[in-house]
Parts: structure tokens; C-alpha cells; sequence
């Protein structure tokens, strides 16, 4: 007869096993969690209850996946990066009720597991799409969150960069630029004509002229203006009147836009953009569906003299910045990148990139493929005075630094 103690055990084991090898059903139970300030809709993370970014900081991700390290690549499994061994039967028993393989767990904790080779983790690796569950994650409330107010190194953005590109198709529900509900601004296109009026209007309504006129009709001044306008010249002036000055716009990111305070958002052309933004001298530039439409979407941005300070959107729209944009980047190794501090990484343009990096008073340089494709991924870095203190990384990437 097997003893109490030993058969609870067993049961654990069996439970464990079970769990790493049969469990590997993602579905999340359709329970919805109104308790996250922006995402209401959020649901439950499989047998866990605690995944409300706003009060605990955690996020939604696969543990059981971590398991299988010969498809993550790295050497300890989730309880072993995080010294939570023991807690290991228990998590996995209760996770196996309910058929999920998901769990809710710190940023710190997330961190601890995925950079657990080190400063590389980015460059070398990439990001392991398979580690985050996006349906069981705040993700407005996580993406929203200024990882620099974590301690170090807990504050370095990886987790949340790597959230922001594999739960991308989540994380546009949380932009304005992607929002169906884009009001304020006047349509592309004439209203369709409305319905009479419910009651007589209090003048009657003109009537068309019986035959077109020699020219168009003047369009009225909104008030009365304090002169009268004055007569056209009998003959052409000896010089050509000389046209007012216009504001320079240049297309700073052609699949990125900074998160910073929206005067306004709706739908309009590149010219009402432009003249839209010439009128606000707090405006700084506009949002702009990616690929330049005739007509697209975005929001007129007041970013003041630092852009950068929320973040960035990406891929689905581009900016316009008021003014030129200067360009103040070069290679320095080819391949090489300094261990430095990683202010943002990512998938991106190598022109955004650039342009992200100038934006940045912190920003030294960043980390890019080698051959220096148009297309890459890499990482922002903050070196200070001294781009060694911590090493090179070495390999496929090499590093842009910034000459001013």
C-alpha cells in the first residue's frame, strides 16, 4: 500500500508532467474582468485572478511554454530564472483545472526570465512571441506604463517592447490614430445632402439663378471687413505678387508617431493637415496614415521640445513634423554594439530609427543588423560619457552613434 505522503507526491508529479507535455491549450476561459482602467474587456488569465496591470503590475504570459527549452533557447525554465521552484506543483495543478497553460506575473519576474542571457537579449534573440498571452494582458494599461519609474534593472524596456510587437493587433485598440471613432475634423468628402427641416426656417430659402452667371460667385468674408476692397488694376502690375511663406513639413517617420498630447484627431487630407497645423503655434506636427493617402486618418500633436517622453506608436501611421529634420547619425562598428542602457528597442525603419535616436538628448546611438538593411530591428542606447563601462556585444549588429 503506497503511504499518504508518497501517493500526494505522486499526484503532484503526475500532475506536473501532465501539465508540460499535454497542456498546451491557449484557449482563455470567456470571463471578462472590469477592473483594468483602460482595457475593460480583458480577460481572465487562466486560473489566475491577479492580472490587473494598474494595481499589481503584472501581465499575462505562458509559463508552461517555458518548459520546452529547446524552443525558447534559454537555460532555465520560468521557476528556475525566478527562484520559484516550489511554487512550481502547485501553479501547475491549478493551472491544469482549468486546461491553461497562462499566468499572471510581475514585469520584474518577466524580466528576470527573459533576460536571463544577459544584455544580448534583444540583438540575439529577438523577442519569443510565444512567452505573452495578449488576450489575458492589460495591454493600454501595460504599453501606457513609464517602465524608467522601475528600479534597475527591471527598468531596461524589453518585456514591454517585445509585448508591443508580438500583441501588435492589441496594442492598436489602444491609439487614437487607430480608433473608429475619429471625430472633430471636417470630412474629406460632402456630406450627403440632410432631410428638410421639421419646422419652416425663418427666411426663405434662395433661389437659383435661372441661368449660370459670367463668373463664380464671391464667396462672403465671414464679418464685415472695416474698408472696402479694393479695385483690381487696370493693367498687370511690373512684378508678379509675391505668394505668402509657407511652413516647411517633412516626414519624419515614415511607420512610427510619438505619443505626445493630441489637440485634435479625425480624418482629413495632407494639405488640411498642414494648414490645420499652421494655424496652432503649440502644434508640432501630425500623424498620418502610413503610405501618405490622398485622404487618411491621424492627430495633430503638441510635443513640445521633447517628443519622445510617452513613447512611440508604429507601422500603421507616420508623422509629419513641422520644420526640418536634421540628421546627425553614422556608423561607428560595424559589427559591434556597446552593452549600454537600452532605451527602447524594436522593429523598425533604419530612417526612423535615426530620426527617433535624434530626437532623444539621452540617446547615444543604437544597435542595428549589419549591412544595414532598411528594414531591422535594434535597440536605442544610453551610454553617457563612457560606451564601454559594460562591454560589446558581438555578432550580427553593429552600432550608429549620434555626431552632435
Amino acid at each position: 500500500k503506497i503511504p499518504a505522503v508518497r501517493r500526494a507526491v505522486m499526484m503532484r508529479i503526475l500532475a506536473l508532467a501532465m501539465a508540460v507535455f499535454g497542456l498546451r491549450n491557449k484557449e482563455i476561459p470567456l470571463e471578462t474582468r472590469l477592473s483594468a482602467m483602460n482595457d475593460p474587456d480583458t480577460l481572465r488569465c487562466g486560473a489566475d485572478l491577479n492580472c490587473n496591470f494598474v494595481t499589481n503590475k503584472h501581465i499575462c504570459v505562458d509559463i508552461i511554454h517555458t518548459k520546452f527549452k529547446n524552443t525558447t533557447g534559454l537555460a532555465k525554465d520560468f521557476w528556475e530564472a525566478t527562484n520559484q521552484t516550489a511554487l512550481e506543483s502547485q501553479w501547475t495543478v491549478r493551472m491544469a483545472r482549468v486546461k491553461n497553460s497562462s499566468w499572471c506575473v510581475s514585469v520584474q519576474e518577466a524580466y528576470e526570465y527573459s533576460m536571463q542571457d544577459g544584455p544580448d537579449a534583444f540583438e540575439g534573440k529577438g523577442c519569443d512571441c510565444a512567452f505573452y498571452t495578449c488576450l489575458g494582458t492589460d495591454t493600454c494599461d501595460f504599453l501606457q506604463y513609464n517602465m524608467s519609474t522601475e528600479p534597475a534593472p527591471y527598468n531596461d524596456p524589453y518585456t514591454q517592447n517585445c509585448f508591443a510587437e508580438c500583441c501588435a493587433d492589441m496594442a492598436k485598440k489602444c491609439e487614437k490614430e487607430n480608433s473608429n471613432a475619429l471625430t472633430g475634423m471636417p470630412t474629406a468628402k460632402p456630406t450627403v445632402k440632410s432631410n428638410p427641416t421639421s419646422k419652416p426656417t425663418p427666411q426663405i430659402s434662395g433661389s437659383p439663378t435661372s441661368y449660370p452667371t459670367d463668373s463664380p460667385t464671391p464667396y462672403p468674408t465671414g464679418s464685415p471687413t472695416k474698408f472696402p476692397t479694393a479695385d483690381p488694376t487696370e493693367t498687370p502690375t511690373e512684378f508678379p505678387t509675391v505668394s505668402p511663406t509657407q511652413t516647411l513639413y517633412t516626414q519624419k517617420y515614415e511607420a512610427a508617431w510619438p505619443y505626445c498630447t493630441d489637440i485634435q484627431c479625425g480624418t482629413f487630407t495632407l494639405a488640411q493637415a498642414k494648414a490645420f497645423c499652421d494655424a496652432r503655434p503649440t502644434c508640432t506636427g501630425f500623424s498620418y496614415t502610413k503610405g501618405n493617402p490622398a485622404t487618411g486618418s491621424g492627430c495633430y500633436k503638441e510635443c513640445g521640445t521633447s517628443e519622445n517622453f510617452a513613447g512611440y506608436g508604429f507601422k500603421t501611421h507616420g508623422y509629419w513634423a513641422k520644420g526640418p529634420v536634421v540628421d546627425a547619425m553614422k556608423v561607428k562598428y560595424t559589427s559591434q554594439y556597446p552593452h549600454c542602457t537600452n532605451i527602447r528597442c524594436g522593429s523598425f525603419t533604419l530612417s526612423d530609427f535615426k530620426h527617433m535616436c535624434e530626437s532623444d538628448a539621452s540617446c547615444s546611438g543604437f544597435s542595428w543588423p549589419e549591412g544595414n538593411p532598411e528594414d531591422g530591428r535594434g535597440c536605442l542606447k544610453k551610454c553617457g560619457s563612457d560606451e564601454a563601462s559594460a562591454g560589446y556585444g558581438t555578432g550580427t549588429y553593429g552600432y550608429w552613434v549620434k555626431t552632435v
